[in-house]
């Protein structure tokens, strides 16, 4: 499948001893926290854009409301991805640093981080469990760009 290439799920190269690892997870904790204040900052700029054109409702408050949240993001997310990168330089080391598996270490990690802002697990399963996957993603593009030896065009495995 063409579309699966170069971006594997779970199975990734394992990054030897003698490759440094402080790289990769350099590059993604930068990658997440300036991705979050860019992609924040395009979604408010759409915001404005369609608030020209005159649409009005739900989808232009939940825009503008993700925009702020993603934007605002890092001043707080910044916990949870000093929390997820033992796990990150962990998965790199046994070659299991998909995007999946940053998916699922940042969901729960997101969830943990807001509910212990609002205080209720319903809106943090949701909320946090959302910026958390937005920030594993931008983490995880981070370090694939890094070191792209260890995201190879034909995963080891068929995930």
């Amino acid at each position: 499948m063409q579309a699966r290439r170069g971006w594997p799920a779970v199975h990734t190269v394992p990054v030897s001893g003698g490759w440094p690892l402080w790289r990769p997870l350099l590059a993604g904790l930068v990658a997440a926290l300036v991705g979050a204040v860019l992609l924040g900052a395009a979604l408010l700029t759409v915001h404005s854009a369609l608030q020209v054109l005159g649409p009005s409702g739900l989808a232009m408050s939940v825009l503008e409301g993700f925009g702020f949240m993603t934007l605002y993001s890092p001043m707080i997310s910044w916990v949870g991805l000093l929390v997820a990168l033992p796990a990150a330089g962990v998965a790199l080391r046994q070659g299991r640093a998909g995007w999946l598996m940053a998916v699922g270490v940042g969901v729960p990690v997101g969830a943990v981080i807001y509910s212990l802002i609002a205080g209720t697990w319903t809106e943090a399963l949701v909320i946090g469990g959302v910026f958390g996957a937005e920030l594993a993603m931008l983490f995880w593009l981070g370090m694939r760009l890094t070191a792209p030896a260890a995201f190879p065009r034909q995963p080891p495995h068929k995930w």
